[in-house]
């Protein structure tokens, strides 16, 4: 199940950022903005992240995955 979000191909949304930073800090922004994209173009990162049923789980995720790179 997802979220109606006017989405290009007209599917609904499973997976969401929000980027938050202050506004002196610009390239830490960037930096978590390009490695989000990445793990976002893996197919297993999203479908794992999709089954994560916890934010702990997906806190999991995403460590794991910044320890891998």
């Amino acid at each position: 199940m997802g979220v109606a979000f006017d989405s290009l191909d007209g599917e609904p949304v499973h997976v969401f950022v929000l980027l938050v930073s202050p506004q002196d800090r610009v390239g830490d922004h960037l930096r978590a903005l390009e490695n989000a994209s990445r793990v976002l173009r893996d197919d297993g990162f999203v479908r794992a992240l999709r089954k994560a049923g916890t934010r702990d789980a997906i806190g999991d995720l995403l460590h794991d995955e910044g320890q891998a790179r």
